[in-house]
């Protein structure tokens, strides 16, 4: 003889629904984590190249640093970035750390994201 199956759907749903969203949770915090690790890696090449081309005259790190920056603000991110510009064996090298980070939250990440993007300095002829 069969039983009633009343309920055996909703049961389903309790066991299935959790997994779902732990796993639709993973794919937008990871998203995020991946935009946000590439939009700070732009920003700091923008600060390289500026950097990098500096005319003469002018500090190459302060330029890379206003370049980051600003690049940084054209993005719309709210985050405070901190940016560390450094000239050494002929190359400028600019870091961009930021942390604070908010994902959605359910799967564990990183609390800060940093990106280097280095250039070799260009030679006024």
């Amino acid at each position: 003889m069969s039983r009633p199956r009343r309920g055996s759907q909703a049961v389903e749903m309790a066991l299935v629904f959790p997994v779902l969203l732990a796993i639709v949770s993973g794919v937008l915090d990871y998203g995020w984590l991946a935009l946000h690790e590439h939009l700070a890696a732009d920003a700091a090449a923008v600060g390289a190249r500026a950097g990098a081309s500096a005319v003469e005259g002018e500090d190459p790190i302060v330029v890379a640093t206003e370049a980051s920056t600003e690049r940084w603000r054209e993005l719309g991110l709210s985050a405070r970035p901190e940016i560390e510009a450094r000239i050494g064996g002929g190359r400028i090298e600019v870091e961009l750390t930021f942390g604070d980070l908010r994902p959605v939250g359910l799967v564990p990440g990183p609390n800060t994201l940093s990106a280097v993007r280095s250039r070799t300095v260009e030679e006024e002829a």
